[in-house]
């Protein structure tokens, strides 16, 4: 699984979409498996800053393997 920030300022590669676009035509990292499997976890850009947002985004990526493993 993927993890793929998503920041809002606006610029070219900051959106979650765009890192993804980028990973599956990259010739290296679009034959990693969870990229072939579409396998990503979009997490806002303020929640990967160290802070009490970092909870939030380890929760977020805690449910999606949760959702992965069954």
């Amino acid at each position: 699984m993927n993890r793929v920030g998503h920041l809002t300022r606006g610029g070219d590669g900051d959106s979650a979409q765009s890192k993804i676009d980028f990973l599956r035509r990259n010739p290296v990292t679009s034959k990693l498996d969870a990229v072939v499997a579409g396998r990503f976890v979009t997490v806002p850009g303020s929640s990967m800053d160290p802070s009490i947002r970092s909870v939030q985004a380890a929760e977020l990526v805690g449910a999606n393997l949760n959702r992965a493993a069954r």
